[in-house]
């Protein structure tokens, strides 16, 4: 082998090692991918966003949560009820002319409803009613009260007098008595002129009249003057009598359409009876009377 060949043989050896490292390692190692573009693909990818709708879906039908035990149940706020202003009655009244068989009462302020009477002076009290007017529950300004002039003093008395009996219908002294406040009628006296010289003097004689009926005096209680006459008129179907408890008057047996009077000569209380439906003491069928001077 010539020097030459024998110097190539361990350089192409190595050569040949060198290019069989080479190749092992060329094919051993994975191949090396291009780098992808992310950015476009990820763009490419991305879901589109959806647009709002423009209405919203009705919710579906629900039952309505029955209460708890522990929820109470709030009730409907009543409306209040309408109340009854309190008064305190009374009553305002000035001196004054009569004016075509009236007179005025200024103010009267009437618990319920009422009446306004006007009575004549009696020995410096008040006498027999010779007018009246209906009140309201309140304040009842400038009431005309047609009186029976007549009757009238120089001295009369404005007084309440409570609607008890058939509202609107004046029934004293059977039924409407005075109104009283703490045991104080509710009443006020006032002068009045423009009378007739005739009734100045003693008041004339008057009648008053008292029905027999449904086995009843009415009214229960008459208050009259000395010299006053009563007249009963029987209008029941049953036969009675009027008949004083002391004896001094007696009518014997009425019917039907038939009258009885009694003119009174003195004063005092007169209690009277049926002698058929009641007993003297006001047993039964009975009623008073009574007379003052």
């Amino acid at each position: 082998m010539s020097p030459w060949k024998r110097a190539l043989s361990p350089c192409l050896m190595i050569g040949f090692l060198l290019v069989a490292a080479a190749g092992c390692t060329a094919s051993s190692a994975p191949p090396v991918e291009e780098p992808v573009e992310e950015v476009e693909e990820l763009e490419a990818t991305e879901p589109a966003t959806a647009e709002p709708a423009d209405t919203v879906a009705a919710p579906t039908d629900t039952a309505e949560p029955e209460p708890t035990a522990t929820e109470t149940a709030i009730p409907p706020t009543a409306e209040p009820s309408p109340t009854v202003e309190a008064v305190t009655p009374s009553l305002l009244v000035t001196d004054q002319a009569i004016s075509n068989g009236t007179v005025t009462i200024d103010e009267a302020v009437s618990k319920d409803a009422s009446w306004l009477v006007i009575h004549r002076d009696q020995d410096g009290s008040a006498g027999t009613a010779i007018g009246y007017a209906p009140l309201q529950h309140g304040v009842n300004e400038a009431i005309t009260v047609e009186i029976d002039a007549d009757q009238a003093t120089s001295t009369l008395y404005a007084m309440l007098h409570i609607d008890d009996g058939v509202i609107g219908d004046y029934e004293f002294p059977y039924y409407d008595p005075p109104l009283e406040v703490d045991g104080e009628v509710i009443m006020q006296a006032f002068a009045v002129s423009g009378l007739a010289a005739a009734t100045e003097g003693p008041p004339a004689a008057a009648t008053s009249n008292v029905s027999i009926q449904d086995f009843q005096f009415t009214p229960f209680r008459l208050t009259v003057r000395v010299g006053d006459t009563v007249v009963w008129t029987q209008g029941g179907s049953a036969t009675h009598t009027v008949s004083a408890d002391d004896g001094s008057f007696d009518s014997g047996n009425l019917s039907n359409g038939e009258e009885f009077s009694f003119t009174f000569a003195e004063a005092g209380t007169f209690a009277y009876y049926c002698r058929i439906h009641g007993a003297p003491g006001q047993d039964g069928m009975s009623a008073v009377i009574t007379v003052t001077d």
